[in-house]
Parts: C-alpha cells; sequence; structure tokens
C-alpha cells in the first residue's frame, strides 16, 4: 500500500474524514504490544504459579500464614529433589501425613534449607502447623506448602495489573489520534525531520515513516509533534523547513496528527 502526504491544507479534505480505530492504533503500535505483551506474559506466569503452586490464588504460604494456626502431630513419608523454574538449586519437596479430629491428611512443603531437611528424614515424626478452619492447608515448621513464595505471585500481578493500565493508555490514544484524524482542524505547519524505519521483518507492518513537526494553534502557541505511518510507503515526504498540513484537536492541540489519502492504483 502507499500514501500520499498532505503537503497543503486544500489536500486535506473536509471532516468527517475516512478514517477508524486501526489509523490511529498505527500510531501507537509500540506502545499497544507492549501493554498487550506485558499482560499477557505475567497472566501466563501467574497461571503457571498457580498450577504448580496447586491453588488460586497461588500463596498458600501466604494464606497459612495469615490464618489461625495450630499445631499437630505427624509423619514424614517421603522426601524428593524437586527441579523448576527460579527456585534455589537443592530445594526438595518433602512429602507428609498428619491427622485431625477422625480425618487423616497428606500434605507437602518446601525447602532448601539444609538445616530444615536434617529435622525431616523419611519416617521420622514431625510438627504439622495447619490452618484451624481448613486442615487441608498445612506446612511443615520453617518450610513452605508450596515451592513458590507469595511475592511471586504477587510480583506477576502487579506486571499484568501494569500492562493492562499501559494497553488501556495505548488505546486510549489511538482512539484520540483516530478522532484527530477524522474530525481534527487542519493547520499550516512546519516539518522539523524525518525518520525512515528500516523493514527488517517480512510483515509490511514494521515499515515506518516518523515525521517531527511544529505548528501554531488558534491561540497563537507554538506546538510539536510528531506522527508515525506503519505498514505503508508514504511518498511526498517534507525536507525540514517545509510546510506540512497537520490535524489537530482544537481544545487539546497537543493531540494532533497528519493526514495521507492512499494512492490510486496507477499513479506514479
Amino acid at each position: 500500500m502507499r500514501r500520499r502526504l498532505a503537503r497543503t491544507l486544500r489536500d486535506v479534505p473536509p471532516p468527517p474524514r475516512k478514517a477508524g480505530f486501526l489509523d490511529g492504533a498505527a500510531a501507537h503500535l509500540p506502545k499497544i504490544a507492549a501493554g498487550a505483551g506485558l499482560s499477557a506474559l505475567s497472566a501466563a506466569v501467574l497461571a503457571a504459579v498457580s498450577a504448580i503452586n496447586g491453588c488460586f490464588p497461588p500463596c498458600p504460604d501466604l494464606a497459612l500464614s495469615l490464618a489461625e494456626r495450630i499445631s499437630v502431630g505427624g509423619k514424614v513419608s517421603a522426601s524428593e529433589n524437586v527441579r523448576l523454574p527460579f527456585i534455589p538449586r537443592g530445594t526438595r519437596r518433602i512429602r507428609f501425613s498428619y491427622a485431625k479430629g477422625d480425618a487423616s491428611y497428606e500434605g507437602v512443603s518446601y525447602t532448601a534449607d539444609p538445616a530444615v531437611l536434617s529435622k525431616y528424614p523419611p519416617g521420622s515424626l514431625c510438627a504439622v502447623v495447619l490452618d484451624a478452619e481448613n486442615p487441608i492447608r498445612a506446612a511443615l515448621d520453617s518450610a513452605r506448602p508450596c515451592p513458590y513464595p507469595w511475592w511471586v505471585s504477587a510480583t506477576a500481578g502487579a506486571a499484568m495489573a501494569a500492562g493492562g493500565v499501559l494497553l488501556a493508555l495505548a488505546i486510549r490514544s489511538a482512539r484520540a489520534t483516530a478522532a484527530v484524524l477524522r474530525d481534527g482542524a487542519a493547520a499550516t505547519g512546519t516539518a522539523l525531520a524525518c525518520t525512515i524505519g528500516r523493514e527488517r521483518f517480512p510483515p509490511r507492518i514494521f515499515r515506518r515513516v516518523t515525521i517531527r513537526y511544529s505548528f501554531e494553534d488558534l491561540s497563537g502557541r507554538i506546538i510539536s509533534g510528531k506522527f508515525t505511518f506503519r505498514g505503508c510507503d508514504v511518498s511526498g515526504i517534507p525536507a525540514p523547513g517545509a510546510q506540512i498540513a497537520v490535524l489537530y484537536d482544537e481544545g487539546r492541540p497537543h493531540l494532533n496528527a497528519l493526514w495521507a489519502e492512499e494512492e490510486e492504483a496507477n499513479s506514479t
């Protein structure tokens, strides 16, 4: 696709112009991709931690520490190596059994501390700390009931929230840019610089042209801005100092954009 940049006010069609959300999103693609990528990656980490820890929310150690706890007797049944990403080498899973009332339960705890491991050889008696209201939630003293501590889930959740906020802000900016392209006022500006991005990957969306410019709004203030075209070739790129047509929101002139229309197939 090839588009021709509007160089004069006569080249800009009157509003409402044919512009949609994708036209605005193209100028904010890195922010949209960053927000979506951070949210997706954090959600995957949170889901993996939840599955490995065996519950959701994936913070059984935090839940147990906040609960009303009691101690009962138990017995260690097995101790085995655990290999999981981002946990200390030498971490072992200790399996144990215990009872509360007439019910018997089995639990696991994790630790990499040699001093703690020496206290729980298979077949030994042990003290089990459990939630008085939910006896299934239990752990050995000085050991965690899950391989990943609560702060891993908290960090992943915070990153997912941050990615969501970044994505929401990027989408709002894209909608604002689309509104400027569709209904913005036109002004004559001055081109300051132009950067043509190299196409390093096959998809055309990586092709980009960024133009920096300045213009004068209705109150006489000089506003600087930049606009990026993506996924297309742009003809009529101005040299620094050349005049250029700028679209902007009269109430918020910092929201501005450049207009380029698709050229006819037979144009040269």
